[in-house]
This record gives structure tokens, C-alpha cells and sequence, in this order.
């Protein structure tokens, strides 16, 4: 039998924590996770030059999965929150940290930046989505077509009336 080519097989970094911190590197990304005893967080990275990190406290619950390249999911949580942080697309970063026992998801396809926690939901840029319980906000879409409010209620600065 013939080998025709070698190949080298490596498992995407995968990082999980309850009471401890646990990281992972590889020359494409990399993920991090760190939680204390009442919590737990877990960290996937899946796409190359990518990163995922999940940190929780009291009593919190973070999940961060990076699923493309150059994309980077960052999720929090304490004090009983669940947050759910995830890249679907490749230049996607996405934010959510949960607290106060509620539920914060943001989620970033191709180029989107999306952000879910303290103040709202944000999105922006390709697709995007973020929703925030605590808030109540939400937001999901790409470019110019949104359905809620993309700005989380945040005016621009060019729209900010000034007083005289």
C-alpha cells in the first residue's frame, strides 16, 4: 500500500472550566476559559487565526464558539446569567455578557459585529444579531436592512441634539 500524502491531524481548541482556567494556543487561534466554583464556561475555537473565550463568576454560565477565520466570540456571565457568544462568518466578532440571572446571545456572520449586556443589543456591520433579556433588546440583520433597533437605542453623534 502506497501513501500517497501525509497529513496532520489537529483537534480545534477546546477549552472548558468549572472552579478552575484552562487555554489553549495553536499557531491559527486559540481559546480561554476561566470560572469560579459556582460557575462554569466554555470556550471553542474552531476557525483559523480565530479566538473564543468564556469567563463566568457567581453563580454564571458563559459559552463562546468561533466557528471562522479571523472571528473571535467573547461571552461573560455572572450572577446566575447565561451568555451565549458565537461566529458563524469569517471577520465576525461578537460580545454577550449576561448578569442578574438573565440571558444575553450575540451572534456575528461574515464581517458582523454584534454585542449583547449591559445597555442593550448592538449590531452592525454584515450579519448580525444580538438580543439582551435583561433589556429587552434586540436586533438582527447585515448592512442596511435591521429588524429592531441596531443601535440599541444610541444616537449617533451626528443626531445628539445640543442644548444652546
Amino acid at each position: 500500500m502506497a501513501v500517497l500524502g501525509e497529513g496532520a491531524a489537529q483537534a480545534a481548541p477546546n477549552c472548558s472550566a468549572a472552579n478552575s482556567q484552562e487555554h489553549h494556543l495553536t499557531d491559527d487561534g486559540g481559546c480561554g476559559a476561566i470560572a469560579d466554583a459556582t460557575s462554569s464556561a466554555r470556550a471553542m475555537n474552531l476557525g483559523d487565526g480565530g479566538m473564543a473565550v468564556a469567563v463566568a463568576k457567581t453563580g454564571g454560565n458563559a459559552n463562546a464558539i468561533n466557528m471562522q477565520p479571523n472571528s473571535s466570540a467573547l461571552a461573560g456571565a455572572d450572577t446566575r446569567g447565561y451568555s451565549f457568544s458565537v461566529t458563524t462568518g469569517p471577520g465576525g466578532n461578537s460580545l454577550a455578557r449576561a448578569h442578574n440571572g438573565g440571558v444575553s446571545v450575540a451572534l456575528a456572520g461574515w464581517g458582523g459585529r454584534s454585542y449583547a449586556g449591559d445597555g442593550g443589543a448592538r449590531c452592525a456591520g454584515g450579519f448580525a444579531g444580538a438580543f439582551d433579556s435583561t433589556s429587552g433588546q434586540f436586533c438582527l440583520g447585515g448592512g442596511s436592512l435591521w429588524l429592531g433597533d441596531p443601535t440599541g437605542g444610541v444616537k449617533p453623534v451626528g443626531q445628539v441634539t445640543q442644548p444652546r
